[in-house]
């Protein structure tokens, strides 16, 4: 539950960055395909989608080591949703 699974190209890398807590991230852009069937038996309607994905303390120091624009990956993502107490 809560899991999403990837594949697609890599479009951009941003800077790895710190949070306030002192723990490292690293957030990037995936290119991953949205097929879409059309009337005709053979053809499909390929689109794209972009997804921002941010990894976390090991896995954003193995992002920025190991990955590059145009590579093409799997990733296996936990989604979580935060609130902004801040906000009003």
């Amino acid at each position: 539950m809560n899991e999403a699974q990837f594949i697609g190209k890599v479009k951009k890398i941003y800077p790895m960055q710190k949070s306030t807590g002192g723990y490292e991230y690293i957030t990037f852009l995936l290119k991953v395909p949205k097929i879409t069937r059309l009337d005709s038996e053979y053809e499909d309607d390929i689109q794209y989608s972009t997804i921002p994905i941010t990894a976390w303390r090991k896995l954003a120091q193995r992002v920025e080591r190991d990955i590059n624009v145009n590579d093409i990956v799997y990733v296996k993502a936990h989604v979580s949703v935060f609130e902004n107490q801040t906000s009003k």
